[in-house]
């Protein structure tokens, strides 16, 4: 059985945050996830350069890793602990004024190759509509597979629209018919129809959520939040998609309260499957 997570951490925007940062850790200890994709990855913009990048996988354009990349400090505290990952990272846009703000993945087995690129029509770094994917190929259990780190826009944008940003990822991904994992915050509601959720389902990609044995609510944001801030009701907007039938056992909600503390403004997505 394997086991992979999502989770958008709003890295360093929490109160507490070091003390959700030691929760995040314990938590990954004991589940031991293969892969994991983060979003809102945050590094501040005037910290210290990062000096040893243990096993850290270079992309192309990359920023200057800092000290505080949110990413690297989880990775140490990890390697630390026993648990050795693979990671990488990329900026996507200067996120509240001081930070360098990404995506990353870390991954349990060894990361053979990397891949990054602009989903957004904005390339201004500036601008925190600009908006880049990472994706890493590793085998599991003698599988190859490609598992991607997204944080989209949304449906409605005028400049930067879900359905071009889409439209971008699906030509630029380089073997798109190798086993492909799309994870992390997507910003289209699964209750509203004919926008970013059904048009994923339309493209044949699998909801992990639909295919899973067992499942919970499946609510990854319980209330308004930044990007958000009109939300009425508790939305369903963090996934984790696969572009070919798999085994799924479960797709559970954790980070949530009741499956281990809150740790950012989203919740996790935890997913089991057999290849």
């Amino acid at each position: 059985m394997m086991k992979m997570l999502t989770l958008n951490t709003h890295s360093w925007l929490e109160e507490h945050a070091l003390e959700k940062l030691e929760l995040l850790v314990e938590t990954l200890i004991q589940k031991k996830y293969d892969v994991i994709a983060l979003q809102e990855v945050n590094q501040s913009i005037n910290a210290l350069p990062l000096e040893k990048k243990n096993h850290f996988h270079q992309v192309d354009n990359q920023k200057i890793l800092r000290q505080d990349n949110f990413a690297a400090v989880l990775q140490e505290q990890l390697a630390k602990k026993g648990l050795q990952y693979d990671w990488t990272w990329v900026a996507n846009h200067i996120g509240y004024d001081r930070f360098d703000e990404g995506v990353a993945l870390l991954s349990l087995t060894p990361i053979e190759a990397t891949t990054s690129f602009t989903i957004s029509n904005e390339t201004d770094y500036t601008n925190y509509q600009t908006r880049k994917v990472i994706g890493i190929k590793t085998t599991l259990n003698n599988q190859t597979a490609w598992f991607y780190s997204v944080h989209f826009g949304w449906w409605n944008d005028n400049k930067n629209p879900f359905k071009e940003q889409w439209a971008t990822l699906l030509t630029a991904m380089p073997e798109p018919n190798t086993r492909t994992f799309l994870m992390g915050d997507f910003n289209s509601p699964a209750t509203v129809k004919n926008e970013g959720y059904d048009l994923i389902l339309h493209e044949n990609w699998l909801d992990t959520f639909q295919q899973a044995k067992e499942k919970d609510s499946g609510i990854t944001v319980p209330a308004a939040i930044d990007g958000w801030k009109s939300a009425t009701d508790a939305l369903r907007i963090d996934y984790i998609f696969t572009n070919q039938p798999i085994e799924i056992s479960s797709s559970v909600v954790i980070f949530n309260g009741i499956n281990q503390p809150v740790v950012s403004d989203h919740f996790g997505v935890e997913v089991q499957f057999n290849f």
